[in-house]
């Protein structure tokens, strides 16, 4: 949170919710609608595509969910904490109330965003302007947990299996 003024600090204080992670345990899955953003405090998690392959490990100081946030689209990979992690999360809600406060921490993510997937890494959609989500190849359509989506399979039946493509 380098950068951020006081009165950002405070808001974001009162909107995050603390958790702890437990080795093993997935806090985001391929396919689910983006619903939180997660603040990586201590631990390490893991990233990995729709081969189960693991693309990246996440360290203190980490940022995950953001950028299927901002685009409101569902998430491409899975998270899994490979470690007992701290986090701090912001709900959806409070994540659109601390952007519409201050869109200068809108700004940081989506600086953050186009240095870690290139400058068109909005592609997808901006719903602030218009642009449906869901539209490109960093989203994936939403996942209805209970009902196969036409020549594809339920969350349910993808959980016994990892999944993902990194992007968001």
């Amino acid at each position: 949170f380098h950068g951020a003024e006081a009165n950002e600090l405070l808001l974001l204080n009162q909107a995050f919710s603390h958790q702890v992670i437990t080795p093993g345990e997935f806090i985001i899955r391929r396919g689910e609608q983006a619903q939180t953003v997660f603040f990586l405090i201590k631990g390490m998690l893991h990233i990995f595509d729709e081969n189960e392959i693991k693309l990246a490990e996440l360290i203190e100081g980490s940022i995950v969910g953001e950028v299927a946030m901002l685009l409101g689209c569902a998430h491409t990979f899975d998270a899994m904490a490979s470690t007992t992690c701290d986090v701090l999360s912001l709900d959806i809600l409070d994540f659109r109330r601390v952007q519409s406060a201050f869109p200068s921490f809108t700004a940081r993510l989506e600086k953050r965003a186009a240095v870690l997937y290139g400058p068109n890494w909005r592609v997808d959609g901006d719903p602030r302007q218009g642009i449906p989500a869901n539209q490109g190849p960093g989203c994936l359509p939403v996942i209805n947990p209970q009902k196969p989506q036409e020549g594809g399979v339920s969350a349910k039946q993808q959980e016994g299996g990892g999944s993902a493509s990194f992007g968001q």
